[in-house]
C-alpha cells in the first residue's frame, strides 16, 4: 500500500496530464444518472445504491449526473460528475488507466486529489482493490474471510484483524 500512498501524494501535480491522456482515449461519451457505474462488484450493494442508468442526451442541469467517456474497447476512461446543486457545473473528475490486469482510478475535485484506487484482475475478475484517499486507506481482497480492516474514524486510526 505504501507505493499507492506515495503515488497519491504526487497526484496534485498530475491532474492536467492525466486528464489529457484519458480524454485522448475517449471514443464515445454517454450520460448516466448518478451514481453511474463502478468497477467494484459490490460497491452498489455495500452502499445500498442502484447503478445509474444511461440517458440518450444530457439530463436537466438540476440533476446529479455523470458523463462517462469510453475507449475503443468499451472501458470507462473518464468520469465527469456534474452537480444539480451547482446548476449542472462539473464538480469532480475521475481518470481511469488500464494496464493489462491492473486498473488505476484517480479522482479529483476542485480542491485536488480525493482518492487513488488500484484494482487487480485475474482472468477478468477483480481480485483486489487498494484505495488511498485524503482521510484514510483501505484494502479489499478476494478471500474467504476478512483479514484486516483499517480506516480513519473520528480522527483516529483504527484497525482490527479476524
Amino acid at each position: 500500500m505504501s507505493d499507492l500512498a506515495a503515488r497519491f501524494a504526487q497526484l496534485a501535480g498530475e491532474h492536467d496530464s492525466r486528464k489529457r491522456a484519458a480524454t485522448a482515449l475517449v471514443g464515445r461519451w454517454e450520460w448516466y444518472t448518478w451514481p453511474g457505474l463502478d468497477l467494484r462488484p459490490l460497491h452498489f450493494e455495500r452502499d445500498l445504491l442502484k447503478a445509474g442508468r444511461r440517458w440518450d442526451a444530457r439530463p436537466p442541469v438540476d440533476r446529479d449526473v455523470l458523463r462517462i467517456g469510453f475507449d475503443a474497447e468499451g472501458r470507462a476512461v473518464v468520469i465527469e460528475e456534474y452537480s444539480g446543486f451547482l446548476h449542472g457545473r462539473l464538480s469532480c473528475e475521475t481518470f481511469v488507466g488500464h494496464d493489462g490486469d491492473v486498473v488505476e482510478a484517480a479522482h479529483f475535485d476542485s480542491d485536488g486529489p480525493v482518492y487513488l484506487h488500484e484494482y487487480r484482475f485475474v482472468e477478468g475478475v477483480m481480485r483486489s482493490a487498494d484505495m488511498v484517499a485524503r482521510r484514510g486507506a483501505g484494502r479489499e481482497r478476494d478471500q474467504d474471510e476478512v483479514v484486516r480492516v483499517r480506516g480513519v474514524a473520528g480522527g483516529g486510526d483504527q484497525g482490527f484483524e479476524l
